[in-house]
């Protein structure tokens, strides 16, 4: 059967991961992981390049045209940092499908909400009250704030308030499949899940390219799943195909992509290509980086908060005779501020963030868990 041909892992080193078909429940108290140190400064190479991409590829050329700010080779490379968000995708694939397997899905729940929420409503807020008396698209309404609370704007009609907000509409649908997974008891199928899923964006490739879940946003989380999966040395052969499928999906996002960016698909391709060689590389490999898990959290709150802010701050103070230098100013202050709100937010108040979200949130998945394991008593004669 498929199941028994799916269910082993041989590799001794990567068993307490691994749900037999005859599991009821993820082994939740096997040992955490530990932090794999290089992915978290991929993460922070991969924020700074799409920084950079937004100010000197977009930005500062849309106010002082493209004759005036063509940087050469710099500006042609700046047109590639949107690999940076294929990856960041792969990454959050990869580290989601290791994780959902060791812990209760109460406690995920409650770890992405406050991973995810607290840093998303304040930097929202701060982006918002940045636009006030501004015109156009830099202003956000009252009720368009409200829409963005929800993650999905546009699903209400509204335009997020930062550009830079739909990835974030992507890994939440993303999150929201896991858990209807867990709840139906499948993880511990979980790579006859993920073979289903890949199978099914490959259908709905020609006929729904933007679909939740199958679209073309979506490929490249569906190869972080498959990456996470050959971490943990589960079906070598199988994941390999899988994940050669998933490549030949992201090229068709990268082609989508060159559709309204000046780059060329193939360098992109290559890109890409090389990403998934280096992390095959490291599979293993236990490399230890200083103050990887700052440099790692950092990086969500300096993506939400860069693009809009930025372009509000080049607008009032750019000029012809200092606007690089603008930039790289910019550049390096939202660094730091992302930095000291990641360190309060994230890390100082993770605990205030925990207790609310399993009180709130997390509230229904804890009853559901204990529903579940309460024990059977027969019934009185």
């Amino acid at each position: 059967m498929i199941v028994d041909w799916l269910a082993p892992c041989p590799n001794r080193r990567y068993r307490h991961y691994c749900l037999s078909k005859k599991s009821k429940v993820a082994d939740s108290s096997a040992p955490a992981e530990r932090r794999i140190d290089w992915l978290d400064y991929i993460r922070l190479l991969c924020a700074v390049t799409v920084v950079m991409t937004h100010y000197v590829g977009v930005v500062v050329p849309n106010i002082f045209g493209p004759a005036k700010t063509d940087l050469g080779l710099i500006t042609d490379i700046s047109h590639y940092g949107h690999i940076g968000l294929f990856i960041l995708f792969i990454i959050s694939g990869m580290m989601i499908t290791q994780i959902v397997q060791r812990q209760k899905l109460s406690t995920f729940v409650t770890h992405r909400v406050t991973r995810v929420y607290p840093s998303f409503v304040i930097c929202l807020t701060i982006t918002t009250l940045m636009g006030i008396g501004e015109v156009g698209r830099m202003h956000v309404g009252f009720w368009q704030y409200l829409a963005n609370l929800t993650t999905n704007a546009p699903a209400f009609g509204y335009r997020p308030a930062d550009s830079s907000y739909w990835t974030l509409t992507v890994e939440v649908t993303f999150y929201a499949m896991i858990i209807a997974v867990a709840m139906l008891g499948w993880i511990r199928h979980i790579q006859i899940v993920v073979v289903v899923w890949i199978a099914l964006q490959v259908i709905a490739a020609p006929f729904l390219p933007r679909a939740p879940l199958l679209g073309a946003d979506y490929y490249f989380l569906s190869a972080g799943c498959v990456m996470g999966l050959l971490y943990q040395r589960r079906n070598e052969k199988l994941n390999l195909v899988l994940l050669a499928v998933t490549a030949l999906l992201g090229t068709r996002t990268i082609f989508i992509a060159a559709r309204g960016m000046p780059l060329n698909p193939w360098i992109g391709i290559a890109v890409m290509i090389g990403i998934f060689a280096l992390f095959l590389a490291m599979r293993g490999r236990d490399v230890r980086l200083p103050w990887a898990h700052r440099i790692g959290s950092f990086t969500y709150p300096l993506y939400l908060l860069h693009f809009k802010i930025g372009t509000i701050m080049l607008m009032w103070w750019a000029t012809d005779a200092n606007k690089w230098w603008l930039v790289l100013a910019l550049s390096l202050g939202m660094m730091v501020f992302a930095f000291v709100l990641d360190d309060i937010v994230e890390f100082r108040l993770r605990d205030t963030w925990r207790n609310l979200a399993r009180a709130t949130v997390a509230r229904p998945f804890i009853l559901w868990e204990q529903r579940r394991n309460q024990p059977v008593t027969p019934a009185s004669a």
